[in-house]
């Protein structure tokens, strides 16, 4: 079993997820499967060797990156941690007796018959901290798969866990196993296979859920106060990476459209074929739903931004940060023919990044789409790869250019302010707990462009207005509440801004 884990919150709480797979589907942040690594020629020698050359006494930056392999590899000393506990000492005294000698004690944990995804985590881990914030070991193989691959598949019953307080949630993933076999968002997990979990820490309880397909798993639930029993075949589940159907939750027809993220090639093209299909079904606008899209291929983002806005529109102006090349700045422009001109909202939150944030700010800019949610990650730059350390099997990402949207501006540290902030739940706060790219990154690139403004603030009082007045979105929500599947208060206010304003209603 392989398991993507994400936090997400508010100030009240914070939650974990764990989507349950068998192979490790593609995303943005870097979770790196064994089978991938070991279809290298990466080794923990390796790592030893780099970080020997690198010097981790050099400047503070190295010290601090040494200090994180050390713990990410699980030797957390009391002189490791006294040392993270206060940088410039450790780093002002380092020429005395007691400093740490790292080349011994990466030496020893290259005997601990630790796993090569540990290293690899550990090693990319001081390049964030140490050199650039965005920059990263990667094998071969799995870049290769992720540019080619438009979804994915796992087995497992398709539902989420979530750790809040002392409870284990479920939420179950719309005509899956779970949903279908009838667990309802916000069940309380009381035991798996008759055994009871209440003092089962949280990954214990994670791999219950594993099993082969057409096994069967037996969860004992809590729902307001009744215990639910139920048997849930696993079966193989497929995963797209873009996902659309119609929703109407207002009375009218619109068409949602998920993209998990741009890293596939085929990317513009499902979601030109989702665009197609939507309108022949009758919608009357469309939704773009970038939550949690934590970006990928520029590529892929000219030619979905040409699908709404047309061919040849600039979409970002990129800056070369390495002196190569010969120039300074490079214009990307949209590449695909005008598709679809319907009326267009955009969704997003802090886990909205890098070209999900390009799509989001240039439909902002060139007044093509409404943006609603919360402000986004942050990150305006972008990586390109190299072979590391004389391999021919493994990449190393670095930093080389900075994002500028059509306006000038850049979302570097500062993200995409939406047009309608939109919490994730009705009254909810609009200060997310989850760290964006200036909580992160100590290092992270300085924010620079054109100042935002935003030239539609009318229309947006207008739309709040009628919005407020209304309540539409507050009254689909109030009435989803004991839906199986969790409300989604940000769709509903999406649908809600396209019935306002697109239908002029």
């Amino acid at each position: 079993m392989r398991e993507l884990s994400r936090s997400t919150g508010d100030a009240a709480v914070v939650r974990t997820k764990y989507f349950f797979v068998l192979c490790l589907m593609s995303m943005s942040f870097h979770l790196v499967g064994l089978d991938y690594w070991s279809g290298t020629d990466f080794s923990p020698s390796m790592v030893v060797a780099e970080l020997s050359k690198e010097d981790c006494y050099k400047n503070r930056q190295n010290l601090k990156g040494c200090l994180a392999v050390a713990k990410a590899l699980g030797d957390s000393n009391q002189s490791i941690n006294q040392c993270d506990a206060n940088i410039k000492n450790c780093f002002d005294r380092h020429s005395k007796l007691d400093s740490i000698n790292f080349n011994k004690l990466f030496e020893k944990l290259v005997g601990d018959d630790l796993s090569l995804s540990r290293w690899s985590n550990a090693y990319n881990r001081y390049l964030s901290i140490a050199k650039d914030a965005h920059a990263y070991i990667y094998p071969l193989p799995q870049f290769i798969h992720d540019m080619t691959a438009g979804g994915s598949s796992f087995v497992g019953i398709g539902v989420e866990i979530e750790q809040v307080e002392e409870q284990i949630i479920l939420t179950p993933i719309e005509n899956n196993p779970a949903h279908i076999a009838g667990v309802k968002y916000g069940d309380v997990l009381i035991g798996v296979d008759g055994q009871r979990i209440d003092k089962l820490d949280f990954n214990t309880v994670v791999g219950m859920f594993d099993g082969l397909i057409n096994s069967t798993i037996k969860l004992r639930l809590s729902r307001a106060g009744e215990i639910v029993d139920l048997d849930i075949v696993r079966l193989k589940i497929e995963s797209s990476n873009v996902s659309y159907k119609i929703v109407e939750n207002t009375g009218h027809k619109f068409g949602l459209i998920k993209i998990d993220n741009f890293e596939s090639s085929t990317a513009c093209s499902d979601i030109e074929k989702a665009i197609t299909f939507l309108e022949d079904a009758g919608a009357l606008g469309l939704i773009m739903d970038l939550r949690d899209n934590l970006g990928g291929q520029i590529a892929q983002a000219q030619c979905i931004a040409g699908l709404f806005l047309g061919e040849d529109e600039l979409l970002v102006r990129t800056e070369n940060l390495t002196g190569l090349g010969g120039f300074r700045d490079e214009y990307q422009y949209t590449t695909a023919l005008l598709k679809t001109e319907l009326p267009l909202v955009t969704i997003v939150n802090a886990h909205t990044a890098s070209t999900s944030e390009l799509i989001a700010g240039a439909f902002q800019d060139y007044q093509r789409s409404w943006v609603i949610g919360s402000q986004t990650f942050g990150k305006g730059s972008a990586q390109s790869p190299i072979m590391w350390g004389g391999s021919k099997t493994i990449m190393l990402f670095r930093t080389v250019r900075r994002f500028y949207l059509p306006s000038g501006r850049s979302n570097q540290r500062i993200g995409i302010t939406p047009d309608f902030l939109v919490p994730a739940m009705p009254g909810g706060s609009l200060i997310s707990t989850i760290q964006r790219e200036e909580d992160l990154y100590s290092n992270a690139l300085a924010a620079e462009g054109a100042q935002w403004v935003n030239s539609r603030k009318w229309e947006i009082s207008q739309i709040n207005k009628s919005l407020s007045e209304g309540q539409i979105a507050y009254n689909i929500f109030e009435s989803q509440r004991n839906s199986s599947l969790r409300p989604d208060f940000q769709l509903y206010s999406a649908e809600s801004i396209l019935a306002t304003d697109g239908l002029g209603l």
